[in-house]
C-alpha cells in the first residue's frame, strides 16, 4: 500500500471535486447496492429524486469514489450519486445495475480523512455541518497520526480551519458548541433554527435551561444570539443572588453557632468554677464539722470522766459508811490521807 501523508491526502481530496487521478485511483464496475456507504457521513441526502431523473437524461458524468478498506467498498465521496443510482435500479432502470466507480486500498483512517476533506471541496456545508466536520476530521486526524504512525505538522486547530474555511476561533466555538449543548439544542443547531454565536451562548445555560430554550424555538420563537445572551445574564443574576442569599444564609448560621459556643463555653466556665467554690465550701464545711465533733467528743470524755470519778468517790464514800463498823484504825488513817491529800489539791487550784 502506497504511503500517505496529510498534504497527499489534502491534495487528493481537492482533486476529487472534480474528477479522481486514473494513476491514483483504479476504475471498477459495481452494483449500486453492493457499495457501502460511509457510516461517518453525515450531510444531507435531500434531491435524490431529481439527480436520479439528471442521470436519466444525461448520464452520470462523475463517478463515486470508494476505498477499499479490509475488502469493502466504502463511498468516500457521492453518496447522492450512489443513492440516485440505486433510486434508478428501483425504478426498473436495469443499465444502472453495473455504474462505473474509482476505487483505492486505503485504511480506516484514510478512508475517514477522504470522506471529511472531500466533502468540504464537493459542497456548501452549514454551520451544523462544519461543526461536525471539525469534530470528527480532529478526530480522524489522531486516528490517522496514531494508527497510521503518520507525522502531522501544525496544529490540528489550524490545519481544520484552513479546509474547512474558517478561522480557527470558530473551530473553537464548533467544539464547545459539541461538547456543551446539549441534543436538543443541537437539533435546532442542525436544523438552522439558532446560528453558531446563539449556540455558544446557550452552552452557558444548565441542561433544563437548554431544554427550555430548544422548546421554545421548536414553537417557533425567533431567538438570536442577543436574546440568548439576556437569558444567560438574567440566570446568572439569579444564581449570584441565590449565591447570595445562601453565603448570607451561612454567615448568619456560622454566626449563630460560634455565638452558642461562646455561651456554652461561659456556662461551662461558670458551671467549673461554681464546682470548685462548691468543693471548697464542702471541703471547709467538713473541716469545720468534723473539729466541732472531734471538740465535742474531746469535751464530751473529759465531762464523762469527771462525772465519773466523782460518782465512783461518792458511791464508795456511801459504802463506807454503810461499813465504818467494820473499819480500824489503819483504815482511817488511810482515809485521813486521802482526805489530807484533796485539800492540798484544792488549795492548789
Amino acid at each position: 500500500m502506497p504511503a500517505f501523508n496529510l498534504m497527499d491526502i489534502m491534495n487528493l481530496a481537492s482533486k476529487e471535486a472534480s474528477a479522481p487521478q486514473t494513476d491514483e485511483y483504479t476504475e471498477i464496475y459495481l452494483n449500486p447496492f453492493d457499495v457501502i456507504p460511509s457510516k461517518e457521513n453525515f450531510y444531507s441526502l435531500e434531491g435524490i429524486e431529481e439527480l436520479a431523473d439528471t442521470f436519466l437524461m444525461d448520464g452520470q458524468q462523475q463517478p463515486t469514489t470508494l476505498g477499499r478498506v479490509n475488502g469493502k467498498f466504502i463511498i468516500v465521496n457521492g453518496h447522492r450519486r450512489n443513492e440516485a443510482n440505486r433510486l434508478n435500479v428501483n425504478r426498473g432502470y436495469n443499465q444502472f445495475n453495473k455504474v462505473r466507480y474509482w476505487y483505492k486500498d486505503m485504511t480506516e483512517a484514510q478512508l475517514e480523512l477522504c470522506l471529511l476533506i472531500g466533502n468540504a471541496y464537493n459542497r456548501v456545508l452549514s454551520d451544523y455541518e462544519k461543526m461536525e466536520q471539525a469534530v470528527r476530521l480532529k478526530k480522524a486526524l489522531i486516528k490517522y497520526r496514531d494508527e497510521d504512525k503518520k507525522e502531522i505538522t501544525g496544529t490540528l486547530r489550524n490545519i481544520i480551519a484552513d479546509h474547512i474555511g474558517v478561522k480557527p476561533t470558530q473551530i473553537a466555538q464548533y467544539e464547545v458548541i459539541d461538547k456543551q449543548v446539549n441534543e436538543n439544542l443541537k437539533e435546532q443547531f442542525k436544523s438552522g433554527n439558532i446560528g453558531v454565536t446563539a449556540a455558544y451562548e446557550a452552552r452557558k445555560l444548565d441542561e433544563e435551561e437548554q431544554n427550555e430554550l430548544a422548546e421554545k424555538i421548536k414553537e417557533g420563537e425567533k431567538i438570536q444570539a442577543k436574546d440568548v445572551a439576556a437569558l444567560v445574564q438574567e440566570k446568572l443574576q439569579e444564581q449570584e443572588q441565590k449565591n447570595e442569599a445562601e453565603r448570607k444564609a451561612t454567615q448568619d448560621a456560622v454566626k449563630k453557632a460560634e455565638e452558642a459556643a461562646k455561651r456554652a463555653q461561659d456556662a461551662s466556665i461558670q458551671a467549673a468554677q461554681a464546682t470548685v467554690a462548691a468543693e471548697r465550701a464542702a471541703e471547709n464545711a467538713d473541716f469545720s464539722a468534723t473539729n466541732a465533733i472531734e471538740k465535742q467528743l474531746s469535751d464530751s470524755d473529759n465531762m464523762e470522766d469527771s462525772r465519773s470519778v466523782a460518782e465512783r468517790a461518792i458511791d464508795v464514800l456511801r459504802s463506807l459508811l454503810r461499813k465504818v463498823k467494820y473499819m480500824n484504825e489503819s483504815d482511817v488513817i488511810v482515809l485521813e490521807e486521802m482526805l489530807i491529800e484533796c485539800n492540798e489539791k484544792e488549795r492548789e487550784n
